[in-house]
């Protein structure tokens, strides 16, 4: 999650302060979830996904878990 979240800030040009305004959290918390130490609501998540215009799970899910896998449960 974290490379995916770095990742995703830095593409947008965005700082861990521009991220946590936006998503209505601190950016010392925001941080903490980019490192990997604190994990979002559901909520925060689909804010910090919705600001830098990634689906949530491009950056939530763990790289393990892919999309058809995801599919294959659910039908």
């Amino acid at each position: 999650m974290r490379d995916e979240l770095l990742a995703a800030r830095k593409f947008a040009g965005k700082t861990q302060a521009d991220v946590a305004s936006a998503s209505g959290i601190d950016r010392s918390y925001y941080a903490h979830i980019e490192k990997g130490h604190r994990s979002p609501s559901l909520q925060v998540a689909i804010r910090i996904a919705s600001f830098l215009q990634k689906d949530i799970g491009e950056i939530f899910l763990p790289n393990s878990v892919t999309k058809s896998h995801i599919k294959r449960k659910v039908v």
